[in-house]
């Protein structure tokens, strides 16, 4: 739903260990009809999602059938996507811890 109202001042930050997901690609697409740029994270640099996306950061990680073998392939994009997080933040500045501040606040309301 959110890919629908994303626009071309809008990132959007898609992950897809194989890069053939069909419902990720589908979201993809609409985000590029958007005009949003896309930033895939995906262990496949020649799959379909990256052929859609305007930047590609492979994660390389053996991915297996049995889900909790495919723990490393999680852990490389959750890896990948933490430092997207860090470097917005470098570039922030000083905006950056009230930011954070202000979702721990809100995050901290959801808990007794």
């Amino acid at each position: 739903m959110q890919a629908v109202r994303m626009r071309d001042t809008d990132v959007a930050i898609v992950v897809s260990h194989s890069g053939r997901n069909l419902d990720t690609l589908k979201i993809t697409r609409q985000l590029k009809a958007n005009n949003v740029k896309v930033i895939a994270i995906t262990a496949y640099v020649n799959s379909t999602l990256a052929k859609l996306a305007d930047l590609v950061l492979p994660s390389s990680a053996e991915e297996i059938n049995i889900r909790s073998e495919s723990m490393s392939s999680l852990l490389a994009q959750l890896a990948i996507i933490d430092s997207l997080f860090t470097l917005v933040g470098v570039h922030l500045g000083p905006d950056t811890l009230e930011i954070v501040d202000s979702i721990r606040q809100a995050i901290d309301h959801t808990r007794e």
